[in-house]
């Protein structure tokens, strides 16, 4: 699971993935590295740097990485917000098979985040989600009715 959750292939969440990383093995992939560095760099508030790791982990195919950046600008962590950059990273994310980005492009189809609403396209990700583990599987967020609350908000204080 470690190294699955660290190249972004299963849905982990950002907590997990932070406790991982604490945990990295010495034969770690540059990717998850990367990851790691920017996710350290995330939980730090230097966004800059985490921008920067994450695009290269993302480069290399991580889309946790993708996801992350994608939460970055959605939420505006030290960038003006771009919901239409957001919702490419998540798409990234999601054709990388990241159950987070899955669920995270979802509700972009759903909520018209940094795209047109299509409920087609949101049902067809929140099930895709649902099949790459995440949580939420086909529906919002359990408790939350917010169209701007993102899966990753759980990981992030």
């Amino acid at each position: 699971m470690l190294i699955l959750a660290l190249a972004g292939a299963c849905s982990a969440g950002v907590s997990e993935d932070w406790e991982a990383c604490q945990k990295l093995p010495a034969n770690a992939t540059q990717t998850q590295l990367q990851y790691c560095s920017g996710l350290r760099s995330f939980m730090q508030k230097d966004y800059t740097h985490a921008i920067d790791s994450l695009n290269r982990a993302g480069a290399q195919g991580s889309g946790g990485a993708f996801g992350l950046l994608g939460y970055i600008y959605e939420k505006g962590r030290g960038v003006p917000p771009e919901p239409a950059r957001a919702f490419g990273y998540y798409r990234q994310a999601a054709q990388a098979g990241n159950g987070d980005g899955m669920h995270e492009l979802a509700r972009c189809y759903r909520y018209g985040i940094g795209t047109a609403r299509n409920e087609p396209e949101a049902v067809r990700w929140f099930k895709e989600a649902a099949a790459h583990g995440t949580e939420e599987g086909n529906q919002p967020i359990p408790g939350h009715t917010d169209p701007e609350q993102s899966v990753f908000d759980a990981g992030v204080q």
